[in-house]
């Protein structure tokens, strides 16, 4: 009987040491979810600052990798786009990271990057298309030159969005332009695209995905086999 007892208790013994290291992992992903929290807070109200500074601001979004249940890395992006509400945003954020570490098993990396804050505005442009030196057409930043026997055109943009490419999910900028079926795309280096969009006013931190620009311009194009390829932009 006695020795029936001991195993028992040794049974109980390891059923609550395992239990007691389940709290504490759970703990320390509960205070990992915390301290995100506290960083996610801290990146948002300096966002938020420079947001305040900038006219025609479009929000802010908060990028960070978390573990899911089955150990794959997951990128999470949460995206608000009222900057007057941002005490509702960070209640979201909240919400998320704690449903996601407390119900479905999902860990927080312990590096967390900072947050990407929304492109910001435009400058006011002036028409003025970039021309040659020895004043011809507009000079076309690095993209396909048209081959002579190529049909050349150029549309009227009233929209850019900067996407995702269906293929590699690479930065792309799509150009909404009247009287084309389907916009014009533009895939390249992120030294390309810049180039390329220049003239409008764009630089390195406009070319966030998800991001749309109401900027009239015009839009040079050559038709290759299945697709257009842009060539240039230049303000309308």
């Amino acid at each position: 009987m006695a020795d029936k007892t001991k195993d028992e208790l040794a049974v109980l013994k390891t059923a609550n040491d395992q239990l007691q290291a389940q709290v504490t992992a759970l703990r320390e992903q509960t205070n990992e979810a915390a301290t995100m929290l506290d960083d996610l807070q801290a990146q948002l109200n300096e966002a938020l600052a420079e947001r305040r500074a900038i006219r025609g601001e479009a929000g802010i979004s908060l990028n960070f990798p978390m573990l899911n249940a089955q150990g794959a890395q997951v990128g999470v992006t949460l995206r608000w786009h009222d900057l007057t509400e941002h005490e509702a945003f960070m209640a979201h954020v909240k919400t998320f990271v704690t449903a996601r570490v407390k119900d479905s098993g999902w860990k927080v990396l312990e590096k967390i990057p900072q947050a990407n804050a929304a492109a910001p505005a435009l400058p006011t442009l002036v028409p003025a298309p970039q021309a040659q030196a020895n004043g011809g057409a507009p000079v076309p930043p690095p993209g396909l030159p048209a081959a002579p026997q190529q049909e050349i055109g150029e549309a009227k943009c009233a929209m850019i969005e900067i996407a995702a490419s269906f293929k590699g999910n690479k930065t792309q900028i799509k150009f909404h332009c009247d009287g084309l079926e389907h916009p014009l795309t533009y895939t390249r280096e992120p030294s390309d695209m810049v180039k390329l969009m220049a003239p409008l006013g764009f630089t390195n931190a406009h070319f966030v995905v998800g991001t749309k620009y109401p900027v009239p311009c015009r839009v040079k194009w050559a038709q290759a086999e299945k697709y257009k390829n842009v060539l240039s932009v230049r303000p309308a």
